[in-house]
């Protein structure tokens, strides 16, 4: 996945992505605890995995957080 979205019609939420094709390693991660979500982050940063795609929504009051991760080198989340 390259890219996703979240959002609400009709009081329904709804999740569309961009795929594309591709051997590299990667990764998704979505949680409503922020600290749950810095950790994988971490985590994922230190097996060589960058934060590709970032959002943020309120899902029924609590906020859910969600990233795509791909592989890649340089600065990052420490």
């Amino acid at each position: 996945m390259h890219d996703f979205e979240a959002y609400v019609e009709g009081c329904v939420r709804f999740y569309a992505g961009i795929f594309r094709q591709g051997n590299d390693a990667n990764a998704a991660h979505f949680t409503a605890d922020w600290d749950d979500f810095t950790s994988v982050w971490a985590n994922l940063e230190a097996q060589g995995l960058r934060l590709l795609d970032f959002e943020f929504y309120d899902d029924a009051g609590t906020w859910t957080y969600g990233g795509i991760f791909c592989a890649g080198s340089g600065g990052g989340y420490s």
